[in-house]
């Protein structure tokens, strides 16, 4: 499978003293095939936040898990699609009768549409994480979380709303979210490499320095802090996997092929879902973002996907036939060291030249 325009996409931005990342999979596909396929560097290239040396690089492989942050909002978003229709229910069914937290408070009228909408008014993070709680402890603190608008009136993005989606998943399914996902997801599909919370043995690749729980670079646990202070299994963030098996499931998502996901599923996450001139810079579907000219580049226009924190991106074009898996780590060895979305517009360009 030809890289090379990736390759050189690559390059230029892993070039010099300060790189964009360290760890990469990249994978194209056009009709489910896969036509270029390319990995780089190293697990882990950095032993502090300045960018001393690791003693051990293991170079990664095809096999390399990264975490893939808000990515995950993809499969949340799946997830309770199906759950809620096994349940009867729908969008427009409201969070209270899921969650009884949301029973008496000024989120009675939040609907499910609201959360993966990102128009539920909810904040956009939490940094009660700092505090040290405990997973039970940190749930009751996310969902006792007041809304600073009106359902529906403002698009804000949210992981409180995913948050709250993943609470709501495990409610409906009754079982822990992580159980969820290997039941309907990973396992129907075949994604070995996908889960939250990797074995100690695992091939991870490297994310930032972090304080907390303890001083160090963050490889195999979950770098979004929230998701970490509930154990490592969250709504928002929290999932590792390979390019591999993302593109799997972005095919999925594009084409029902495996019938793991349904129609309707399938069709409101191509969607626009949210009032329309909500989101200036994009359409927002039920989970992924529509036509994110930031991120997708000359692929926006038709473009469906969702990025994540740690560089990453899943991006499907349904007229163009494709599916664009992109797993950095470009917080490594810390967050200040690169803008994702100008490596992510310029791959999203090469691609248009690897496929033309």
């Amino acid at each position: 499978m030809s890289a090379g325009v990736l390759d050189e996409v690559v390059r230029r931005h892993t070039a010099g003293p300060r790189p964009a990342f360290t760890a990469a999979q990249i994978l194209v596909l056009v009709d489910g095939e896969p036509i270029a396929e390319l990995v780089h560097g190293v697990e882990q290239a950095y032993s502090d936040a300045d960018g001393a040396p690791a003693a051990d690089q293991v170079p990664v492989t095809t096999a390399t898990r990264f975490d893939i942050a808000s990515v995950t909002k993809l499969l949340t978003a799946a997830l309770l699609l199906e759950e809620l229709a096994d349940h009867g229910l729908g969008l427009e069914s409201r969070v209270r009768d899921v969650l009884p937290e949301y029973r008496g408070t000024e989120r009675e009228d939040i609907r499910f549409r609201h959360l993966l909408a990102h128009t539920a008014g909810l904040p956009p993070t939490w940094g009660g994480w700092r505090a040290g709680p405990g997973p039970e402890q940190a749930r009751a603190a996310l969902l006792a979380l007041a809304p600073g608008t009106a359902p529906g009136t403002v698009h804000a993005y949210s992981c409180i709303g995913y948050l709250h989606a993943g609470f709501a998943i495990e409610a409906l399914a009754g079982e822990p979210l992580d159980a969820v996902l290997r039941r309907r997801i990973a396992g129907p599909l075949r994604l070995a490499a996908t889960g939250y919370r990797p074995e100690r043995d695992e091939p991870v690749a490297a994310t930032e320095w972090q304080e907390r729980p303890r001083p160090g670079i963050t490889r195999g646990a979950v770098h979004d802090e929230t998701a970490r202070a509930l154990g490592g299994v969250a709504g928002n963030a929290g999932v590792f996997a390979t390019a591999r098996d993302l593109a799997r499931f972005g095919e999925e998502l594009r084409t029902g092929a495996h019938g793991v996901l349904r129609e309707t599923v399938r069709t409101l996450m191509q969607r626009p879902i949210a009032p329309a001139g909500l989101q200036p810079a994009y359409e927002q579907a039920a989970g992924p973002r529509l036509a994110d000219s930031a991120n997708f580049g000359r692929l926006a226009d038709g473009g469906v996907g969702h990025t994540g924190f740690t560089g990453t991106m899943l991006l499907m074009h349904p007229a163009r036939r494709l599916s664009l898996v992109a797993l950095t780590n470009r917080v490594h060895p810390n967050r200040e060291w690169s803008d994702p979305s100008v490596f992510r517009r310029d791959l999203a360009d090469a691609v248009i030249e690897l496929i033309a």
